[in-house]
């Protein structure tokens, strides 16, 4: 028949297979779980998924796997990516900070990256960090020196408000010495850290040592240090030396608000 069509459906079909495109560094991704964790004792898992430019998952490509930081142990994912694109790996560290992961997909580096927060653990020790240095006799060791309270790899820990003693080392310095009554032995820790800015020790003598103690921390011994007598005729004042006077000078001086810091010759 004249303009007539006649549509007949082909048995026979044909398969096409569409396969992803090379790696995209912009749409490949990587994540942390969890984004915290404390020193020595987790890990954050890291996933990777690799996908092309026009966001197709890509199986079967190697992933590794790097991070900033110390002391870190990066687990790389033990196989290529699976048939979701996904790899996955872990990282664990003895360092408390911000630990910036990456990774790189078929030799692609991934735009993306993953922070992973490692935090200090219970302090379970003391460490002096500003030492204690020589001074006079009676006279406030300056500048302040500092105790801190670590976790068991050497973290500050921030959380710790524990108070924190200090005594004079046994079998160090002048065996007769004591800190003086004026001085504050006893500081309570403000963010894991103990400043000492008033602790004086009585008596003259070389390789003086202080211990720091707190519970059941271990302690901290400082490195050593000299306390001197002043010079015959000075005494030291909280910021000042006064000179000694003659009786006449001392008589004008006696009602004088330094009066009680002073010393006379006779």
């Amino acid at each position: 028949l004249l303009g007539s069509v006649i549509a007949v459906a082909v048995t026979q079909t044909a398969d096409v297979t569409v396969t992803p495109g090379a790696v995209s560094a912009a749409h490949s991704t990587v994540s942390a779980s969890p984004g915290s964790i404390v020193a020595g004792t987790a890990t954050s898992t890291i996933t990777v998924t690799a996908r092309d430019a026009n966001l197709n998952v890509i199986a079967g490509v190697a992933v590794v796997l790097a991070s900033t930081g110390s002391t870190n142990t990066v687990t790389q994912p033990g196989a290529v990516t699976d048939a979701n694109g996904v790899a996955t790996g872990t990282i664990a560290s003895t360092t408390a900070e911000v630990k910036t992961i990456s990774a790189t997909v078929s030799a692609v580096a991934v735009t993306q990256t993953a922070a992973v927060t490692v935090t200090a653990g219970a302090a379970t020790q003391l460490a002096f960090d500003v030492q204690p240095t020589a001074a006079d006799t009676s006279v406030f060791i300056a500048p302040a020196f500092t105790v801190r309270a670590l976790d068991a790899f050497g973290n500050l820990d921030d959380t710790f408000t524990g108070t924190i003693d200090v005594a004079i080392e046994l079998g160090t310095g002048d065996a007769s010495a004591n800190i003086t009554l004026a001085s504050t032995a006893s500081v309570t820790a403000i963010a894991g850290v103990a400043t000492f800015a008033s602790v004086a020790l009585d008596s003259a003598g070389t390789s003086y040592q202080l211990r720091a103690t707190s519970g059941a921390l271990t302690a901290a011994v400082s490195n050593p240090f000299d306390i001197t007598a002043p010079p015959l005729g000075l005494i030291a004042g909280a910021d000042l030396r006064w000179p000694l006077r003659t009786r006449a000078q001392r008589l004008s001086f006696s009602n004088s608000p330094a009066a009680s810091r002073e010393v006379v010759r006779e």
